[in-house]
């Protein structure tokens, strides 16, 4: 999992993803992106996704405060709305709601080709995972079995992590 925060800097510098709301929770992990755009789908989301939608089937004030409501129940990361087409603007009170909620609220241009954003982010949660999972293991690897230094080391080292700093 990675942070909301990195994911947002990446998005910003690349796509022009703008917070918007509920910046006191940029704190929160985030395991995928995904495109949701029924409230019927909701419930396929298991947790900590950061979840994009363009409008194409909910765009007035009420319905996108209820879709936020419920896609912040389930336990997504944040919300992106997709902003130029149906959707021209994100509604006062969901921003209220973000703010009050600490649930991250971010806009998207429409120009934004969605496919390229959901896969750029994705693929970069995808290495942090990796690069978590490596540590953890090299970690165990340090405990475990000190003698096999080699396969554990440049991973250590990597992070900061060595014998010159008293480890």
């Amino acid at each position: 999992m990675i942070r909301l925060d990195r994911v947002y800097q990446v998005a910003l510098e690349h796509f022009n993803m703008k917070l918007a709301g509920g910046e006191r929770g940029l704190s929160r992990g985030v395991n995928w992106v995904h495109t949701v755009e029924t409230e019927n789908y909701i419930r396929f989301l298991v947790g900590n996704e950061l979840v994009v939608i363009t409008g194409i089937h909910i765009s007035n004030d009420e319905d996108l405060l209820r879709f936020t409501e419920k896609i912040h129940r389930a336990g997504s990361a944040g919300i992106v709305f997709n902003t130029g087409g149906p959707i021209l603007r994100i509604p006062r009170k969901v921003l209220e709601y973000a703010d009050r909620n600490d649930f991250p609220v971010f806009t998207l241009p429409w120009k934004v080709h969605l496919e390229e954003f959901k896969h750029s982010l994705c693929s970069m949660i995808y290495q942090a995972e990796e690069e978590n999972e490596s540590f953890e293991d090299a970690m165990k690897k340090a405990v475990l079995s000190p003698a096999e230094k080699e396969s554990f080391m440049p991973v250590l080292l990597k992070e900061g992590i060595g014998t010159g700093n008293g480890c």
